[in-house]
């Protein structure tokens, strides 16, 4: 449940008001459906027997987990948890039948197991979840869009020292990207140097890639160069070459289309300490390799 506001921003939700509004209808729609079926599954299994209710009840409950797994709308979301609140309108029946099954002198007793089994679940579930959910920050988010925009802060940085503080007349276009061919990611920048600037401008790179690989970014460096990069990337999944370009991509990347569609959502949850991580990883002396093309000379 923790997770709710943030899936529902995952599924085209982007005003701040609007997630609040979606996670509070998620959120409160399966006990309200829960408190409304109560009754009707205990006239049910009145009628039918406890164990035909709790078994329909269940099945109920998986078909409310299916669609909450591939639920790819904020509507659809919201069908799962009305579903999963419909289903799970038995649990007056499970005390029943509970008190059905004991002992007239250990009905108490098993009605507060029940209980305590039920406030358990409750309270391990979402540490659990938030345990999880580190382990997959900890690895899936910073493997991939740590590089990626780690990429677009080294992108500007170089951008700034070639041009500004260096002054070069002739503006060098610098690009980064990334790959994950046989299992790892590196960055790649290109850089148009004029005839006899050549070590001038690689001196001026190799102290920014240092002191990127050193410091990290600072916090407001991070934000400029994330929400261009994620407006950017939402643009460019509008389009179909952009997931032609990674269907192109899949054997070598299996899940390239998995990261396309998750890479905006994994950017607004990176941190700049995953950054940091990426930075020095990448960016250490003994990982960087440079390689200069010289055009010969026309005679």
């Amino acid at each position: 449940m923790p997770f709710i506001p943030l899936y529902v921003s995952e599924l085209g939700v982007r005003d701040v008001g609007e997630i609040a509004l979606w996670s509070g209808l998620v959120l409160g729609a399966t006990p309200t459906v829960t408190a409304i079926s109560a009754p009707l599954w205990g006239r049910f299994s009145d009628r039918y027997g406890r164990r035909p209710a709790l078994l329909v009840g269940l099945l109920i409950s998986a078909v409310a987990y299916v669609i909450f797994a591939y639920a790819s709308t904020i509507s659809l979301l919201l069908l799962s948890r009305i579903v999963q609140g419909f289903g799970g309108g038995t649990i007056g029946v499970v005390q029943a039948y509970v008190a059905d099954a004991s002992d007239p002198n250990d009905r108490a007793k098993s009605l507060g197991w029940l209980s305590a089994a039920t406030s358990l679940g409750a309270v391990v579930g979402p540490n659990l979840v938030t345990v999880t959910g580190e382990l997959a920050h900890s690895w899936g988010i910073p493997r991939l869009a740590g590089p990626f925009l780690l990429a677009g802060i080294l992108n500007d940085r170089l951008r700034v020292r070639l041009r500004e503080k260096l002054g070069e007349a002739y503006a060098p276009e610098v690009t980064m990207g990334y790959t994950n061919c046989g299992g790892g990611y590196f960055l790649t920048g290109i850089v148009r140097i004029a005839p006899g600037h050549e070590r001038r401008v690689l001196d001026a790179c190799g102290q920014e890639i240092a002191d990127l690989c050193a410091r990290g970014p600072a916090a407001d460096e991070f934000e400029r160069a994330r929400k261009p990069l994620v407006a950017r990337i939402e643009a460019e999944r509008q389009t179909n070459q952009r997931w032609i370009d990674e269907l192109s991509r899949l054997h070598c990347r299996p899940d390239a289309l998995a990261e396309c569609a998750g890479l905006p959502a994994m950017l607004r949850a990176l941190t700049v300490d995953d950054v940091r991580q990426a930075a020095a990883k990448l960016l250490r002396p003994e990982a960087i390799s440079t390689l200069i093309l010289r055009p010969e000379p026309a005679k």
